[in-house]
């Protein structure tokens, strides 16, 4: 047994894995799950901090030493996981899939891939489940910190060479962070704040104390009862949410309490800790977190429909297997047996065959296929959904936007709203790329445009935030409202009400433009399209692909009957429409004609994803603005 080994690290990696499994696998099951990550990177700032701590005091410590065990224990596995999934998915993926895959293995090869995936889309979304490599993000997370971290770490004892003071800087960088990860949310960048270091490095930083406090009070021996307790509190971070804290918070904080004590060892709760079983999970934790991910999502592509028990159970078997290979003849040998120059060899290699089979992904971006009903010219539309460009980015007061033109323009109107209103970006670009018109976006992600009913409490007052910025800006003359309009439930008047006629949300939505046009202002509201309401170039692709159907019943899923859409919205539409006039944009006259409204055209599809508009569907409605933009 290694000097110093925290044997019950190993059940605390197995809790972390078993928690993320059973929400990749089972999400209702257990919704926050996935905060198994959160449990692993306070697991990680301990276990590196503690490595360092040691051999400073040993006064052998060196830092190519460091990143070689770094590179040993976490590359090799890593890369045959590239290896295997890069194969199966150059003979599985349509084009589209393939061309991301691509885009996202580099990222990986490069740790970077936690960027890629907050730019390109999110963590909990439908879409983002047939994306193999999405877990990955925590990994390149935790190599950046590896990274960074020795340097910064060296530097800091150095300078306060009483570990008193070193606790109370870590503590003020850790809380930076945490104050950091709380104030991005609250500005609705919930993407950011998961994926990126800086948000992010609270989480280490626990660990961090943790292994402070533990160094200089490692005689302390404290009951079992208090070991039960937290043991209780991390059990329940998964379940239970901190009103006013960052998701995971009660999970970090007791993590970090028990790694920072000494607790007796012969007391039942510790025994199960110690229990050789759970170990062994704990063990095989990197291997099985790596594995479990991909394997379910290659089952979910190919199956389309909802996977079955036996399916999932089918599955994790592979995983297990899997598992078991990888960490006895991949991550052990590499770590323990083999020599530094075959490790930098073999993933050279490996690295360099990556990088050859995949680059020519990338030329698969245009697809000469007459037949506009091929899965793969159907599949280019996955994910295509208008994004704002890093650069056109701008900080508004207490909210965030992005101008819709050159940045460098002065802008005079603004599209508000939550994704269904950013949806509309290229069709409003499309009307004024050549202008010298301008306009700022600004999104309220996942929340409604309205101040007096929303989806929640919180969104509420998100929304008013957002109000009261655009309200009170002289240079903004219009004001473009966009919103989702398919919903179950919504908060309104302190209370939880079903609106089935959208007729309340129709009348709150009128209250708003009301409240608008007091500030003599231009509003303009997008009126609801009929969606596929499933994940339409994703879903119908793969269907094509693997025969699910033929081309002859393709456009049949592209036409929905015009009556579907008249029942649910004619009332709302017709409230709206006449309290508006033309100020009403009213996308089904585009859409729609009397018997069907489309989905997709022979030139493409509309929608990116369920209710999202495609690229293409942006530019095919940009006419319904062209009121607003004319001379």
């Amino acid at each position: 047994m290694r000097q110093n080994y925290r044997q019950e690290i190993d059940s605390l990696r197995a809790l972390a894995v078993i928690g993320v499994i059973i929400f990749h696998y089972f999400p209702k099951l257990l919704p926050g799950g996935y905060l198994g990550v959160d449990l692993f990177f306070v697991i990680s700032g301990y276990v590196i901090s503690f490595q360092i701590y040691k051999n400073l005091n040993n006064k052998n410590f060196n830092l190519k030493i460091f990143y070689i065990k770094r590179i040993k224990r976490i590359l090799p596995p890593t890369f045959f996981v590239l290896l295997v999934c890069s194969f199966v998915s150059f003979y599985l993926f349509t084009i589209s899939d393939l061309v991301q895959y691509s885009k996202s293995l580099f990222f990986s090869l490069s740790f970077t891939s936690n960027i890629f995936f907050w730019m390109t889309g999110g963590y909990f979304t439908t879409s983002d489940e047939l994306k193999p490599l999405l877990h990955l993000w925590s990994l390149s997370v935790e190599e950046q910190f590896y990274i960074f971290f020795p340097i910064v770490f060296l530097f800091l004892v150095k300078l306060f060479k009483n570990y008193n003071s070193l606790f109370f800087v870590v503590f003020f960088i850790t809380l930076i962070s945490y104050l950091l990860n709380y104030y991005i949310i609250q500005l609705g960048g919930s993407n950011p704040a998961f994926f990126l270091l800086p948000t992010r490095i609270w989480n280490f930083g626990f660990g961090i104390l943790a292994m402070i406090y533990y160094v200089n009070n490692s005689k302390q021996t404290h009951s079992s009862l208090v070991l039960f307790i937290i043991s209780i509190l991390i059990v329940l971070g998964f379940f239970i949410e901190i009103k006013g804290l960052p998701r995971g918070s009660l999970i970090i904080f007791s993590t970090a309490i028990l790694l920072s004590k000494k607790f007796q060892l012969d007391s039942l709760i510790n025994k199960l800790y110690l229990n050789r079983y759970i170990r062994k999970v704990g063990l095989i934790s990197f291997s099985l977190y790596l594995w479990h991910w991909p394997v379910l999502v290659y089952f979910k592509y190919y199956l389309i429909d909802e996977v079955s028990l036996l399916i999932k159970l089918f599955s994790f078997l592979i995983v297990i297997i899997m598992s078991i290979i990888s960490y006895y003849f991949i991550e052990t040998k590499f770590r323990y047996i083999y020599s530094v120059r075959k490790t930098i060899y073999s993933l050279s290699l490996v690295g360099f065959f990556l990088i050859v089979l995949n680059t020519s992904n990338f030329n698969k971006t245009s697809i000469k296929n007459d037949n506009i009903y091929s899965a793969d010219l159907i599949s280019m539309a996955t994910q295509t959904n208008f994004r704002c460009n890093p650069t056109n980015f701008k900080f508004y007061s207490n909210s965030r936007s992005c101008f819709l033109n050159n940045p460098n323009l002065k802008y005079d109107f603004a599209l508000v709203g939550n994704s269904h209103a950013q949806m509309y970006g290229n069709s409003i670009i499309e009307n004024i790329k050549d202008t010298s018109r301008n306009g700022l976006l600004i999104p309220m992600t996942g929340c409604l445009p309205t101040i007096d009913l929303n989806i929640s409490k919180g969104c509420i007052e998100i929304a008013k935030r957002n109000f009261n910025t655009y309200m009170n800006d002289p240079d903004i003359k219009t004001v473009i409202i966009g919103t989702s309009w398919q919903y179950k439930k919504l908060y309104y008047k302190n209370k939880i009400i079903n609106d089935e006629n959208y007729l309340i949300f129709g009348k709150s939505l009128l209250n708003l433009i009301n409240d608008i046009k007091k500030k003599n202002k231009i509003v303009y509201l997008i009126g609801p399209l009929q969606n596929p309401d499933y994940y339409l170039p994703s879903v119908l692709s793969r269907k094509i692909k693997f025969g699910h159907i033929s081309n002859s019943e393709v456009e049949k899923e592209l036409n929905i009957n015009r009556k579907i859409y008249n029942d649910e919205f004619n009332k709302v539409k017709k409230l709206l429409s006449s309290e508006m006039g033309a100020f009403f944009l009213d996308p089904s006259l585009k859409q729609c004609d009397n018997d069907f409204c489309y989905l997709g055209d022979k030139k493409g599809v509309y929608f990116a994803d369920l209710d999202h508009l495609s690229f293409y569907g942006g530019i095919y409605l940009s006419d319904i603005f062209k009121n607003i933009f004319q001379d």
